[in-house]
């Protein structure tokens, strides 16, 4: 008991019990006239909600996607996926919410991943011909994209989630 309580005394001085802030680390600097962007972004990956409220889940996988713009206006990505039922997923895209269309970035394509436990980085393709705008426009405004992975049963997208 004695052991084990003094491994949580050091571990409580490092959040800030009010905001669970962690108040040792720096604030990120700022020089005068340049604008903080926000370079990382995830999403959590699930079946669309139709299914869900239906009850009839097309999907029992589950995953998390994290986003990174890079200063060279590159866009990386790690995906994990927890694939209980070996569906075999073949692409994923980013797309814009509320818009019927082609995707703006490919993650991947034309692959055949069935594993139970699926982890895929690399970079993303943008389709978007502008490039850097589209990038501007994810840093400002990420709820306005959605991750899809799409699986040979479910062409049009087993998993989603929006960009936050």
């Amino acid at each position: 008991m004695r052991v084990a309580l003094l491994l949580l005394i050091p571990l409580a001085g490092c959040l800030d019990a009010s905001t669970g802030n962690v108040p040792n680390v720096p604030a990120p600097t700022v020089s005068t006239g340049e604008v903080a962007l926000r370079r990382v972004f995830s999403t959590g990956l699930t079946a669309p909600s139709a299914d869900r409220k239906s009850g009839a889940a097309r999907s029992f996988a589950r995953g998390r996607v994290e986003l990174k713009l890079r200063r060279d206006s590159t866009l990386e990505y790690h995906l994990n996926v927890y694939n209980p039922g070996g569906d075999d997923f073949t692409a994923a895209h980013v797309y814009r919410v509320g818009r019927n269309g082609p995707p703006v970035v490919t993650l991947f394509t034309g692959a055949s991943l069935k594993e139970k436990y699926i982890q895929v980085r690399g970079t993303g393709v943008l389709v978007d011909p502008v490039g850097k705008p589209l990038l501007d426009e994810l840093r400002a405004n990420p709820g306005a994209f959605y991750v899809s992975l799409r699986t040979t049963r479910e062409p049009e997208g087993a998993l989603t989630g929006t960009i936050q």
